[in-house]
């Protein structure tokens, strides 16, 4: 467990993802995550222009977290996202980690190295972590 491996970019630019656990993750994500964080997960969701602290999961220091700490926040949620651990089971969550980890390794339409969709969501990021993360108070 730990890294997702993917594939180089099939038709379309896009990774395939190696992890199974991705395919039920895309879906998944699509349902409950991609209003907030948009299509490929770039803080650009139809609710981002509310809530400017939308983060950008592709972003390079959300691809350092471990898996540990993704699956954390969607089962508690954090700041002003929901907890999901009422919805989703333990496995549906680690799906969604696995597709979120695919959307990181997927290269910009360009080829181009990352680019944040909403700079403000990148700015906006907190310096401490999540209760129980080791990395912050809490």
């Amino acid at each position: 467990a730990g890294v997702l491996a993917v594939d180089r970019p099939a038709a379309g630019g896009r990774a395939a993802p190696r992890d199974p656990r991705a395919g039920e993750g895309a879906e998944l994500y699509r349902i409950y995550c991609a209003f907030c964080h948009g299509p490929r997960g770039g803080g650009d969701g139809r609710l981002a222009r509310r809530f400017p602290r939308m983060p950008d999961l592709r972003a390079p220091h959300v691809g350092r977290y471990a898996d540990d700490r993704l699956l954390r926040i969607v089962r508690r949620g954090g700041f002003r996202m929901p907890s999901y651990a009422d919805v989703l089971s333990a496995a549906e969550r680690r799906a969604v980690v696995a597709w979120v980890r695919a959307l990181a390794r997927q290269p910009s339409p360009d080829g181009s190295a990352w680019r944040p969709t909403n700079p403000v969501a990148v700015r906006a990021v907190p310096r401490r972590g999540l209760p129980g993360d080791g990395d912050g108070p809490g």
